[in-house]
């Protein structure tokens, strides 16, 4: 009688095993698929977030204004923002942009060196039906990301239609581009922007008079 209860409790310890052991090889192998599942799952961004990537160079800027339309082109390999206040048509009339200052620019000298940042304006005018435009440009400030220029460019009467930008470094080489090209086209009044890059951001503004009376407004 005691040997039969001794094999009864053997039986019932070696099932009881063997039960723990099925257990726990189901719970290994449904984590193991788990994991291969949400590794392999594309990321879904939740409510009321955007989904971002990495910005490849040259940076890519992203207009701030309420009153107006962004716009993304491409040309010769180089990213373009485009922000348009009207529809892309020259206007005679007088036009002042002014340069006033960067914020958080990314470092393009590297290490134990900081850029010296300067902006280049073109503004694009009409001449007998032929695009043409005046440059100019701010001072150069030396070693920093936060530059600050304020420089007031009067480019004067004209059929004009767009001005554009982009921010330097100056060396004494040769000139690193800090940012992508920004164009922007005119129109009549008063308006400060900014533009947001992916490292950084350029604070401007421009005044188009369309009328014969003539005088700098600024923000």
């Amino acid at each position: 009688m005691e040997n039969i209860q001794r094999k009864h409790l053997s039986n019932f310890i070696n099932t009881s095993s063997n039960k723990v052991e099925m257990i726990a090889k189901i719970f290994i192998l449904t984590m193991l698929i788990a994991s291969i599942c949400m590794s392999t799952a594309s990321p879904i961004a939740s409510a009321g977030e955007e989904e971002y990537s990495d910005y490849t160079e040259p940076m890519e800027p992203v207009e701030m204004n309420l009153t107006g339309t962004e716009f993304q082109g491409n040309e010769s390999g180089l990213n373009i923002s485009v922000f348009s206040q009207s529809s892309p048509s020259y206007r005679l009339g007088y036009l002042t942009v002014t340069m006033k200052y960067a914020r958080g620019l990314r470092d393009t000298d590297g290490w134990f060196n900081l850029p010296d940042p300067y902006a280049v304006v073109y503004a694009h005018y009409s001449d007998c039906g032929v695009d043409r435009s005046i440059r100019d440009e701010t001072h150069y400030v030396q070693g920093t990301t936060y530059p600050s220029w304020y420089k007031v460019m009067k480019f004067g009467w004209g059929k004009w239609k767009y001005f554009n930008f982009r921010i330097w470094d100056k060396d004494t080489t040769w000139d690193d581009r800090m940012t992508g090209l920004h164009t922007v086209y005119i129109s009549p009044g008063v308006h400060c922007n900014q533009v947001y890059y992916s490292s950084g951001r350029v604070v401007y503004d421009y005044y188009f008079q369309t009328s014969s009376e003539v005088c700098y407004a600024s923000c």
